[in-house]
């Protein structure tokens, strides 16, 4: 007796798998494949989209809106109002180098460029070679290096910045339109107007002021090929630093 159920377990489990074995009932491999697809492909888009995130010192940063800003490409144009209330055009400094540096007072990394004078060493060289300067800040109100007009104004007399002016711009249209995604990101354009430059400031990617002594300074390099009628030789790096707090 008591191999009977075992007995009718074995027969019952012929009977399910007959249909499998002839073909009556088919699995759909196809959907199958399509279902691992679509999962590798989100892993895929959240690698990217980790990849992509700019540089952040705090991890609360949004990614950059898409850069207009190309090297060997005309600059976006745009007009502000500086901090001491003067209308900036970026259009009336063609047939004049200039200079976009991205700041933000509070960052670590730009402090290590001004608190050593490295920043207002590379803005007096620029600046005595007949090279406009500007620095931007595009931190949004209630952001981290957010200041007011007044503010700033104190901030460049007690760093002695050497820049020819300082833009606030807490909307981030600015810092949109060239893609700036770290404090300090460095532009530089041509008398010509186009982007020839686009990246660090040095090729020290540190917060140790220590490592400036043994950088080289891309800004310098890249004003340097301009003055002489070449091409910058690395148009191109990676900036390094806060991201800009949008």
């Amino acid at each position: 007796m008591p191999k009977k159920p075992i007995y009718l377990l074995y027969v019952f489990l012929a009977l399910a798998f007959i249909p499998l074995a002839f073909g009556w009932i088919k699995i759909d491999t196809k959907k199958q494949a399509t279902t691992s697809e679509n999962a590798v492909s989100d892993n895929e888009n959240v690698n990217n989209t980790n990849k992509n995130s700019p540089d952040t010192n705090n991890g609360n940063s949004r990614p950059s809106a898409p850069s207009i800003a190309q090297v060997s490409k005309p600059a976006p144009d745009f007009e502000a109002i500086d901090i001491y209330g003067n209308k900036f055009s970026l259009k009336d400094q063609k047939g004049t180098i200039v200079v976009l540096e991205w700041t933000n007072h509070k960052c670590p990394f730009v402090r290590k460029h001004y608190e050593t004078g490295n920043m207002q060493k590379t803005q007096k060289i620029a600046t005595d070679n007949g090279v406009i300067w500007v620095s931007i800040v595009s931190s949004a109100p209630g952001k981290q290096g957010y200041v007011t007009p007044e503010e700033a104004i104190e901030i460049v007399k007690k760093s002695g910045s050497n820049a020819t002016t300082r833009i606030l711009d807490p909307t981030g249209k600015i810092g949109r339109l060239y893609g700036a995604k770290t404090t300090p990101h460095m532009f530089v354009i041509s008398a010509q107007g186009n982007v020839e430059y686009i990246g660090a400031i040095d090729d020290r990617p540190s917060p140790n002021p220590s490592t400036i002594s043994e950088a080289e300074n891309l800004v310098l390099s890249a004003l340097d090929a301009l003055s002489q009628g070449h091409k910058v030789e690395i148009p191109i790096t990676a900036p390094y630093g806060c991201s800009v707090k949008y």
